[in-house]
């Protein structure tokens, strides 16, 4: 497959919550080009598992942050719950990414009118 620069050739998929990487396939239709990849994404809380973190990977983290390459977008639902607007600002302005925000979006985007939403936004985003 010939590339275009800045196209990507690979989307992956990373559900929310109780969700499934069977949901990858709704992408199929807005990057016909592109393998759609769907990741059965799990968490755990360290705590959880009796796994600490060590002061000394703190400081490690803290001196060789992670510097982000990658041209990115954020679409954001203004009632999320789980993830405080500032954590995404203070992520976008430090990686240069840009953030929209979907006014009745929550942290999972599933009702028909968000879905359509976040369709359009990815359309405007590969012209």
């Amino acid at each position: 497959m010939e590339t275009k620069p800045n196209r990507p050739t690979a989307v992956l998929y990373v559900h929310g919550m109780g969700g499934s990487p069977t949901e990858s396939e709704h992408y199929r239709a807005l990057f016909p080009n592109c393998d759609i990849v769907g990741l059965n994404y799990q968490t755990f809380c360290p705590e959880e598992t009796g796994i600490g973190l060590y002061w000394k990977d703190v400081v490690y983290i803290r001196e060789k942050p992670y510097r982000w390459h990658v041209p990115t977008h954020i679409l954001y639902g203004a009632a999320d719950r789980l993830i405080p607007y500032d954590a995404i600002t203070t992520f976008a302005d430090a990686h240069g990414a840009d953030v929209t925000v979907l006014e009745d979006g929550k942290h999972w985007f599933h009702t028909d009118e968000q879905m359509a939403f976040l369709d359009g936004w990815i359309r405007s985003l590969q012209r």
